[in-house]
């Protein structure tokens, strides 16, 4: 037998009843498949669009919300970022907008004392400080002594009060609305270990997350999730974290 004729034989009898199939229904086929392609991408982009609206509604809200909190409380519109602050400290500058979230959060929950939590808080501290009424307290540790003494003998004017430290004896007698983590090397789940039980009623842990503090996000969502505690990460120029006492 001839191998070589066997083979060219099959081959072309799979060929025949591949293409056994009629002209129109090959085309019925291939324009069902485009008009499906079609429905799915416009539905795709009318989802797009209507979540891009209610997303915009909904910062729209939050920002009006903002704004009648902070003349409620403090009698007048905020005022913009003094820019001095930024020539004074070049480390560890937030964002703009990141600073307007953690200062319209501070007056949308009505708090009277917020703790500050991380490293090279200078320019967080001080811009807080200026545009919030709260109480702000922070670790010792938490500034550097030689670069804020220098700012303040620099500009005295923005400066009118010493920093509000607190010490451990201090911190274990109290407990805060607001508990904002900025540049922290805690990671997700130490800070809730650590400072949840430290929250007022309806007080919240703030996270600017970073490496250190997305390294056991899941493990900890996952927690607060089996504990029903109220959570939101979200994205403002960096990511949020957001945990609620929900006891």
């Amino acid at each position: 037998m001839n191998n070589k004729i066997l083979f060219s034989s099959l081959f072309s009898t799979e060929k025949a009843n591949s293409s056994s199939l009629p002209a129109w229904a090959y085309w019925l086929l291939l324009s069902s498949a485009v008009i499906i392609g079609l429905f799915g991408s416009i539905w795709m982009i009318v989802t797009y669009i209507k979540v891009y609206k209610l997303k915009k509604k909904i910062d729209k809200d939050y920002k009006k919300a903002a704004e009648d909190a902070v003349i409620k409380i403090k009698g007048e519109k905020l005022p913009d970022i003094n820019p001095k602050f930024k020539e004074l400290f070049t480390k560890n500058i937030l964002n703009d907008l990141d600073v307007f979230q953690l200062v319209n959060t501070a007056y949308l929950n009505e708090a009277k004392n917020i703790l500050l939590v991380g490293n090279e808080l200078e320019y967080s501290y001080s811009i807080l400080r200026n545009m919030c009424v709260s109480e702000i307290n922070l670790f010792r540790n938490s500034i550097n002594s030689e670069i804020w003494n220098s700012a303040v003998l620099k500009q005295n004017d923005l400066f009118k009060n010493s920093p509000d430290f607190i010490d451990e004896e201090k911190f274990n007698k109290k407990n805060f609305k607001l508990i904002y983590f900025i540049n922290s090397n805690y990671s997700s789940y130490e800070i809730y270990k650590n400072y949840y039980h430290k929250l007022e009623e309806n007080g919240m842990i703030v996270v600017i997350l970073n490496s250190e503090n997305k390294s056991d996000l899941k493990l900890l969502t996952k927690e607060l999730k089996n504990k029903k505690i109220r959570y939101e990460i979200s994205k403002n120029k960096e990511k949020f974290l957001y945990i609620v006492n929900s006891n």
